[in-house]
């Protein structure tokens, strides 16, 4: 796998950057603050580090970064797989495209083959394909849990270390059940009081799953019904039933039409109307009487299901739980108050399952033991041999252990034997430069340049272990000179010969080896300040070269020192 091209919008100082890389050793020079380890943290965001919105371009709503890579056919087999797990598109015609689009309210998106995905999704899936090098790997290296992690990683012992520790998480956890345990006869009391009153109260209401929903269904519909006899007697009332009613008033207007019919015949389509009138609404009410009967309101059953549904709500209410969640909780109560009956025996078996437990644990940690003090000797002669070509002829570089503290936070000892979650010892490197210099920890003995030179020679030996296809060093030069970047540069070299490597470097003795070379500058067009780069052939390269060994003020000197250098690396062997 190499990445084949890398496009980045609007992230901070660069606003369009298009470029394609080879296989091989890539140099990235220019001024500080030019811009190079931006492109460096562009291709780590993509790769699913985190993304911060100051990182967006001002002015500008939202940054995009674009990765493609091409794969062999193996790696895009093991891809495809993974792939067709998570459920994206696979990777076609031996490409894997990524992007990432960073937005100003903080809801970045990401894709892979144009599938929408998460970031935790893209690191799992690329981890495996690059190992990212940044300006702050010096200060990681003096970490102990990075050395240990170092050393696993070169044994291949993580699946080791991962079953350790989550033994210890089991251990743990008993441990504290123990400790739960432990608890005077007053406390316990109190405690079992309390219990009886909680499993009490909920068998006493004895609720159902989903009762509070079939209740409050049934109890609306009698409250309708109740509604519905109200508003039937109001209309009845007004129709036939009431003092003053309208069938009462038609009857009483029925007469006088006769009258009036007898007076002109004529009306006496009118006297029909209303002697029609009279009939339907006899007939209107008579049905409305019907219906509102047949209505059984039941104000008694509606009264229980009020307080039956308090009942809930209240039980709901106390506990903040669903009617589900209140009934699994009576069951770990009624648990927890049966162990409380019979401490003494749940305290006995908890003891059992411990020492079951740490008698596993501490056999597979003598095991991780034994398997990490055997990978240290091969591990540590590697990086002597690595640090001999580096230029400490004389470094010395050992793998110590030594065993934990019962003292120590997050451990736990039995019968003399201290473990914790990483095994039964503290794993950490010691250093001596020169001869006769007493061995120290690394972070104590080692100087800038020195552990620049320690942090390449791991890595190469990881590398050797483990290749990993993309490397990427942001400014491994820190802290040496150029004839220790010479060399530098000659390994780095050596590791382009089959994999990709990326490099930040201010050495020209380091960017002349290097298979591919871009400048990296910043200018101000209007108000702004853009950020771009140049890949780097013939009598440009070697300006850059000699610029870089020499200073601004380029001399007939520096570039013929400069065009060496660049040429004498063309026809480099490689240092193996």
């Amino acid at each position: 796998m190499y990445l084949s091209d890398l496009n980045i919008n609007n992230l901070t100082v660069i606003q369009s950057l298009s470029l394609q890389f080879g296989p091989g050793l890539i140099a990235l020079t220019g001024e500080t603050g030019a811009g190079k380890s931006i492109m460096l943290n562009a291709l780590d965001m993509v790769l699913g580090a985190r993304a911060k919105t100051d990182m967006i371009r001002q002015g500008a709503k939202q940054a995009q970064i674009t990765a493609q890579f091409a794969l062999s056919q193996d790696e895009m087999a093991r891809l495809n797989e993974a792939l067709d797990q998570h459920g994206l598109p696979a990777c076609e015609s031996g490409q894997l495209l990524i992007r990432r689009q960073l937005n100003e309210n903080g809801r970045h998106r990401q894709w892979i083959n144009d599938g929408l995905t998460t970031a935790a999704v893209i690191r799992d899936l690329v981890d495996p394909f690059v190992d990212m090098t940044g300006q702050h790997a010096q200060q990681r290296l003096l970490k102990p849990a990075f050395q240990r992690d170092t050393l696993d990683a070169f044994g291949h012992l993580d699946a080791q270390a991962d079953k350790v520790a989550q033994l210890f998480e089991q251990v743990m956890l008993t441990q504290q059940e123990i400790i739960n345990c432990g608890m005077d006869e007053q406390e316990k009391l109190r405690r079992q009081d309390w219990l009886q009153y909680q499993i009490d109260e909920i068998a006493n209401i004895n609720p159902e799953v989903g009762e509070d929903e079939k209740l409050a269904e049934q109890r609306k519909r009698l409250a309708n019904v109740a509604q519905i006899q109200v508003q039937s007697n109001e209309v009845l009332e007004l129709l036939t039933d009431g003092s003053a009613n309208a069938l009462t008033l038609i009857q009483r207007a029925a007469p006088l039409m006769d009258k009036l019919v007898q007076a002109d015949p004529a009306l006496d389509n009118l006297r029909q109307q209303i002697n029609d009138a009279a009939v339907l609404l006899e007939e209107t009410s008579r049905d409305l009487h019907h219906f509102g009967t047949g209505q059984d309101a039941d104000p008694e059953t509606l009264s229980q299901l009020d307080n039956r549904l308090d009942a809930l709500y209240r039980l709901q209410r106390k506990h903040g739980k669903n009617i589900e969640d209140i009934l699994s909780l009576h069951a770990e109560m009624e648990q927890e108050l049966s162990q409380l009956r019979d401490l003494d025996a749940h305290l006995a078996a908890c003891e059992k399952k411990l020492q079951k437990q740490f008698k596993t644990l501490h056999d597979e940690a003598q095991i991780l033991s034994a398997s990490r003090a055997a990978q240290s000797k091969r591990f540590a002669e590697l990086i002597c041999t690595e640090l001999a070509d580096l230029g400490m002829p004389h470094g010395r570089f050992e793998v110590c252990f030594e065993p934990l503290s019962e003292n120590a936070t997050k451990v736990v000892t039995r019968n003399g034997i201290t473990l914790g979650r990483y095994g039964a010892e503290n794993v950490s490197f010691s250093f001596a430069a020169n001869p006769g210099q007493k061995m120290g920890a690394l972070q104590a003995v080692a100087s800038g340049g020195e552990l620049s030179r320690t942090l390449l020679a791991l890595k190469r030996v990881l590398q050797m272990a483990d290749p990993v296809p993309i490397t990427v060093f942001d400014e491994v030069d820190a802290g040496v000179g150029g004839g220790i970047g010479e060399i530098i540069g000659k390994k780095l070299a050596a590791l382009g010969e089959f994999r990709q490597v990326f490099c930040v470097t201010h050495l020209g003795q380091i960017a002349s080896q290097a298979h591919q070379h871009y400048r990296v500058s910043k200018e101000v067009v209007g108000k702004e300040t853009q950020t771009t780069v140049q890949a780097l052939k013939g009598n440009d390269r070697i300006e850059e070269v000699a610029r870089m060994i020499g200073g601004e003020a380029l001399t007939e000197v520096t570039l013929a020192h400069a065009n060496e250098m660049v040429q004498s690396a063309a026809t480099r062997v490689s240092v193996h």
